[in-house]
């Protein structure tokens, strides 16, 4: 069913031609039709007419559902595209991942207007550049360096605590919640670990005059240990 509208010269006395009248003025509108033929959509099968070929979709709701259920369609038969790549390309990918740690973080950052910095770092003295203001380490490394000298020296310090040991000590249970701690809480694809992934959280905050000794440190969720921050529970 074809439906044939003709639009009004916009410009009276005009001399209709088939494209263009050199004449009066330069496009005449008197030979402009839109064509509407009369369609189903694809996606609710409801009937609508179609003002140009391409038109797959009644509105631009359908035509985002559309697009919407296509992209989760393809994620699924292609879920382990990534994880198959890294398989085959191990060397690359781990390269990617050292040099591109901080990568999504750092761009949205940039995108917010954050100004870089250029610093030299405290432990190693190796230069780097990042947008965090408040960052003066260039690895995780040296981060955890420089945690271990605002440790007073005259205070207790073991330095064989680590989170699987008092994974094992604490039975895997977070002490500020009282749920289990997991460590396959990572997002393998950002590259990040979860709310539930383990942590060594001070009883009495390290800036409050803790110790980082076995008596002052227990196991608690990465959320649980953020949202302390340096309360004492």
């Amino acid at each position: 069913m074809n439906l044939g509208r003709v639009t009004p010269c916009r410009y009276p006395g005009g001399n209709p031609s088939p494209a263009h009248c050199t004449k009066i003025h330069t496009v005449c509108f008197s030979t402009v039709k839109t064509m509407e033929v009369l369609a189903i959509c694809e996606l609710c099968g409801a009937e609508y007419l179609k003002k140009n070929g391409k038109s797959k979709y009644c509105s631009d709701a359908c035509k985002k559902a559309a697009r919407k259920e296509t992209l989760a369609k393809w994620r699924e038969e292609n879920k382990d595209y990534q994880k198959n790549w890294r398989e085959a390309h191990p060397e690359y990918a781990a390269e990617w991942v050292k040099n591109h740690r901080s990568y999504g973080r750092d761009r949205s950052r940039k995108i917010r207007g954050s100004k870089e910095h250029n610093r030299k770092c405290v432990v190693c003295g190796k230069e780097f550049s990042t947008y965090i203001q408040h960052k003066h380490t260039c690895c995780d490394k040296c981060k955890c360096s420089h945690k271990l000298k605002r440790i007073p020296k005259d205070q207790i310090v073991d330095t064989d605590i680590t989170v699987k040991a008092l994974y094992e000590r604490d039975g895997g249970i977070c002490y500020l919640c009282g749920k289990p701690c997991d460590f396959n809480d990572i997002d393998k694809e950002r590259h990040a670990i979860g709310s539930n992934y383990p942590t060594v959280d001070h009883v009495i905050p390290v800036t409050r005059g803790g110790m980082h000794s076995w008596d002052n440190v227990k196991l608690a969720h990465l959320s649980c240990n953020s949202a302390k921050h340096d309360k004492v529970v």
